[in-house]
């Protein structure tokens, strides 16, 4: 009996060390970067726990070797796993507080924690760095005494959404130590434990260089906002793939497009897509498209664009690529409406044209003027004797007063007349020159209407040049009426400087292409006309300061627009007077 316990004890003594050497292998093998006095303590810790197991199942065992065995290898087995299974769940905890640790503290940004009643609980170290609080000055204190005194509300209601489990980003100014404001953007998460809120955690990023580039940004961006902006040039962004990305506001008036009409759409399907004879225009001639495809700058000194009315207007205009790395990444578009321009380049080669006529005139009217008065003359003294021959002399004579009526006109064109300005009522002038004519116009089949506002007031002109001017509107009109009609003559003030007077017939009306030319020298309509009619009387208007316009239709008739300045300026004045000096 004693010789079979001893034998016992040596087998437990054999079999603790076993145990302690397969569990320090193991647990070796299991966590290789743990410290051996670690493994140790563990295999040993193993061997008590399966001595443990093995006491209390001895006594139930003891009746054949093969049972203790059997329980000593379960009490070991059990032991190991029991241990296993503590050790890992201790590394576990262990690595996961490290880590926390380690993402606490070293944080680029503060983080902060708060309990539910808003008590600071702990902090990093960039609390100090950002704000210069030391633990002892913030740990225990409410967190809105950190906070600027007017964001002080804005930050109790994130802290109250934070509550209620939501997480909140939001900006608020907090207090340095030292009293200076910083900007901060913070973000609250709640940490919650099963269904019960325990704190939260606060992380703010410092904001004031940021804010403060984001300043001089804007504020460069303003700057070049409004120099774009104050430009006359109409200036168009455009990016890689031809869309509209900018649109100032001179491109607005001038194509009726408001910015947010324009940006995103494609720049040639609004401004570009047709030429001017109607034909469409290719977008792979395009030298806005070209420009972006070849990066390479055009400049187009006489285009058309297209409004949103669907009219166009003329343009000059230069495309110019942006290049980043040698490769276009968009393009700016700058154009001019030469409109103006145009009227300019018009205005002189009339000019020119009216020199030399003028000059030509004068000559011709001085020549043929002499011959004609003695020749005019000898035929009122034939008239005395060639009673039978009367009827051609009267024909010959009407044919020199036309002459004489021609040649008048080519003097005026060479040599206005002095004009003399003085206060008259356009009212009773216009119903003279009705008057005048009217009986010529019933003759013809044609009434004339008058709807002159009586409170007209009394405007500084020539009366013989208007006279002139309306005599000659009122001609055209019943010429243009070979079947009768009406016509009528609007008088009334448009505003307190000036007055207008429409002229409106209901005759052949004047083809749209020809429209534009009448004024011109020597351009007319009429089989027997000279073309000075119309260019004299726009001169006169404008001598006096005012403007002329002419508005047709084909077969519907011709509206003659002309605005009068109640008072004429002196720059007007000191103009006429040069002239007929």
């Amino acid at each position: 009996m004693i010789s079979g316990g001893i034998h016992y004890v040596l087998f437990i003594i054999l079999l603790f060390f076993i145990t302690v050497i397969v569990s320090y292998i193991l647990l070796k093998i299991l966590f290789a970067h743990t410290f051996p006095i670690y493994m140790l303590s563990a295999a040993a810790i193993i061997c008590i726990i399966s001595l443990v197991v093995w006491s209390i199942h001895f006594p139930h065992m003891a009746d054949s070797f093969t049972r203790f065995l059997f329980s000593s290898i379960v009490a070991v087995l059990s032991a190991f796993c029991l241990a296993a299974s503590a050790f890992i769940i201790s590394r576990l905890l262990k690595e996961n507080k490290q880590c926390h640790k380690c993402l606490f503290f070293e944080y680029p940004d503060v983080i902060l924690l708060l309990d539910i009643n808003g008590l600071l609980i702990s902090g990093n170290p960039e609390v100090r760095k950002m704000l210069g609080y030391k633990p002892r000055e913030y740990i225990g204190k409410h967190f809105t005494q950190f906070i600027a005194p007017d964001q002080i509300e804005k930050a109790k209601k994130k802290f109250e959404r934070t509550l209620k489990g939501e997480s909140c980003e939001y900006d608020l100014q907090v207090k340095h130590k030292n009293g200076k404001i910083i900007d901060m953007h913070f973000k609250t998460i709640p940490i919650i434990h099963g269904n019960r809120l325990k704190g939260i955690y606060v992380i703010g990023q410092n904001m004031t260089e940021l804010n403060r580039y984001r300043k001089e940004l804007e504020n460069l961006y303003h700057k070049h906002t409004l120099i774009l902006n104050s430009i006359a040039e109409g200036v168009c962004g455009i990016d890689k793939h031809g869309n509209i990305v900018f649109w100032n506001p001179a491109a607005e008036r001038m194509t009726g497009y408001k910015a947010e009409e324009a940006i995103g759409k494609a720049s040639h399907d609004i401004i570009h897509h047709t030429k001017k004879d109607g034909t469409p225009y290719s977008i792979d001639e395009c030298p806005i498209d070209l420009a972006i495809q070849d990066g390479k700058t055009y400049h187009i000194s006489e285009d058309i664009f297209w409004k949103k009315d669907g009219t166009h207007f003329p343009v000059s205009y230069t495309v110019t690529p942006v290049l980043e790395n040698g490769a276009v990444v968009d393009a700016v578009l700058t154009f001019t409406d030469i409109t103006e321009l145009k009227k300019t380049e018009e205005f002189i080669r009339t000019s020119e044209k009216l020199s030399v006529a003028g000059q030509l005139a004068a000559g011709i009217a001085h020549e043929i003027r002499n011959p004609l008065t003695a020749i005019k003359g000898f035929i009122q003294l034939l008239q005395f004797e060639l009673d039978v021959k009367k009827p051609y002399l009267h024909i010959i004579e009407s044919e020199i007063q036309r002459i004489e009526l021609i040649l008048g006109e080519l003097l005026v064109l060479a040599k206005p007349q002095a004009t003399k300005f003085t206060k008259s009522d356009i009212g009773v002038l216009l119903q003279h020159v009705t008057t005048l004519l009217e009986t010529q116009g019933i003759l013809h089949n044609i009434q004339i209407i008058t709807k002159i506002d009586p409170s007209l007031p009394l405007i500084e002109c020539d009366e013989n040049g208007l006279k002139q001017v309306f005599i000659n509107f009122l001609k055209n009109a019943m010429e243009a009426m070979k079947s009768g009609g009406h016509i009528f003559i609007e008088a009334q003030k448009k505003d307190e400087y000036s007055v207008l007077i429409r002229f409106i017939d209901e005759g052949c009306g004047i083809p749209k292409e020809q429209l534009e030319k009448i004024g011109k020298p020597f351009f007319t309509t009429k089989e027997k006309g000279t073309g000075l009619g119309i260019m004299i009387s726009k001169k006169i208007i404008e001598d006096h300061g005012g403007t002329m316009s002419i508005m047709s239709e084909e077969n519907k008739g011709t509206t003659v627009e002309v605005t009068l300045p109640i008072r004429v300026s002196a720059s007007s004045v000191l103009h006429n007077s040069l002239l007929s000096g």
